[in-house]
């Protein structure tokens, strides 16, 4: 009876493994959703509005139109160019001295003046003293101005005849502003009678030259050091 009784509890337990070995294992359904709430469904992305439209062919105006464009030159700017001659002009030639000038101008062959001298006046300013009873007192005077820290090299006594005999000149001047200057130097010294005035009125020529160029320039000014107080400029030619 015992083996028996074994024997059956035996079967029972391969009965009850058979059983429950051969069932398919429960399984949790909520597991296998794909979080539904956070899927989204992808929009259909919108055609273009030509999508459906077919190509279009561009007209023979358009065509022609292009072509013009294209083929058309860039118009380049102008250059503006300055077409006045330049001259040469001697100037500030002592009318004395004109005609030296002219020979003096020969000698260099580079042809005749354009037109007449132009023929201007010009003023000279001086500082000065007024002129003394005597030459013996002019001189009294230049001592007196040697005392004062002046040298014999910043005044003369005037010895023309005439109305300004025996004056002393302390510098003559093309300017008023630089005989002013001249003026408030020699005051400053103590020389309290020195004044300022016209000296002389004098005439001067210029000529115009026809050729503008530096090398023509370089020999102008070279003899135009034979004329004291003249100058060699650049100018307009006239027309």
């Amino acid at each position: 009876m015992k083996w028996l009784f074994i024997a059956l509890l035996i079967a029972n337990l391969l009965v009850f493994g058979y059983t429950h070995l051969s069932e398919p294992p429960a399984q949790d359904w909520h597991q296998r959703e794909v979080h539904a709430e956070r899927a989204k469904l992808l929009a259909e992305a919108p055609k273009p509005a030509d999508a459906d439209k077919a190509p279009t062919t561009p007209s023979t105006e358009d065509k022609a139109a292009a072509t013009e464009a294209t083929s058309a030159p860039v118009a380049e700017a102008g250059t503006p160019t300055n077409t006045t001659q330049q001259c040469l002009r001697w100037e500030s030639i002592p009318l004395p001295d004109l005609a030296r000038a002219k020979q003096l101008l020969d000698t260099l062959q580079i042809g005749k003046p354009i037109g007449n001298p132009r023929i201007e006046s010009k003023k000279r300013f001086w500082v000065y003293m007024l002129p003394q009873p005597s030459l013996s007192d002019a001189h009294r005077k230049t001592e007196e101005l040697q005392a004062l820290g002046l040298s014999e090299q910043d005044f003369f006594i005037v010895n023309d005849a005439g109305r300004w005999r025996n004056a002393i000149s302390l510098g003559v001047y093309s300017t008023l502003e630089a005989a002013k200057q001249r003026l408030d130097v020699v005051q400053e010294k103590g020389v309290k009678s020195a004044r300022v005035g016209v000296r002389e009125t004098l005439r001067f020529a210029s000529l115009i030259i026809p050729q503008g160029d530096e090398a023509t320039g370089s020999r102008l000014a070279g003899i135009s050091a034979d004329i004291k107080g003249s100058e060699v400029n650049l100018a307009d030619c006239p027309p």
